[in-house]
């Protein structure tokens, strides 16, 4: 089914991607006055490697684990049930299905939210474990600490979903029409929707990863984690 294909492919991919990741957190959050933290992908990975080891590039990775096992066939499930009730389709009723990708994001991120918080904060080193971060969050900000940064995160997997279903449908249809096959619809279909789904949110994901990090006991809104980014690196 959808349900179980999703959560074992969301497995395979934080396998694969997460180191990507802890590097992408890593540039995301860095300050400018750290004049010795790199700025760019190879030099921060070598740093990481340098200073806390292989073991750095796979911090937080059980809640990332859990969210993507949980979330992507959560995703794919009621993606495919939605389609089917509302009757939507990108080509035929796209207005139905911009709404199926925004329903799903919206409660995707109630699911997302706690366990990208954790993954986030692990990866910059705020906690050494998932049982350290969850009790350092609510002895901090209460239980509801744990969705800090949701509105952002909201935000991002409805948009997300958007960008990631319609690049999805556009290059599988594309394939099959030119007489490709299905599997190299389906492996390109998906390449590209994972791009999309990266790159269309992301400056929201760097104002949330910057918002979700700070020290304890420091809390910013969106408003000045976009402020803070302008200023230390402009729209960059």
């Amino acid at each position: 089914t959808p349900f179980v294909a999703g959560g074992f492919a969301g497995l395979a991919e934080v396998t694969v991607g997460h180191p990507f990741d802890s590097v992408k957190t890593q540039l995301q959050t860095v300050r400018k006055d750290d004049p010795d933290a790199p700025r760019t992908f190879l030099p921060m990975a070598l740093y990481m490697l340098k200073h806390r080891g292989v073991g750095s590039f796979y911090a937080g990775f059980t809640a990332p684990a859990v969210q993507k096992f949980l979330g992507l066939g959560f995703l794919l499930g009621t993606m495919e049930s939605l389609k089917h009730a509302m009757g939507a389709t990108l080509f035929g009723t796209p207005l139905r299905f911009l709404v199926c990708c925004m329903i799903c994001g919206f409660f995707e991120s109630f699911i997302y939210c706690p366990l990208d918080l954790i993954k986030a904060r692990l990866q910059v080193g705020r906690e050494k474990s998932v049982m350290e971060s969850v009790r350092a969050i609510i002895r901090i900000r209460g239980r509801m600490g744990l969705y800090l940064g949701w509105r952002l995160h909201c935000m991002k997997e409805m948009l997300g979903n958007v960008a990631m279903f319609i690049a999805l449908e556009v290059v599988e249809t594309g394939v099959l029409t030119l007489g490709g096959p299905a599997v190299l619809a389906t492996a390109l279909g998906g390449s590209a929707s994972g791009i999309a789904y990266n790159v269309v949110p992301h400056p929201i994901d760097t104002v949330k990863s910057v918002v979700q990090t700070k020290p304890p006991g420091v809390k910013i809104t969106a408003r000045e984690g976009v402020t803070q980014l302008l200023r230390e690196g402009g729209v960059r």
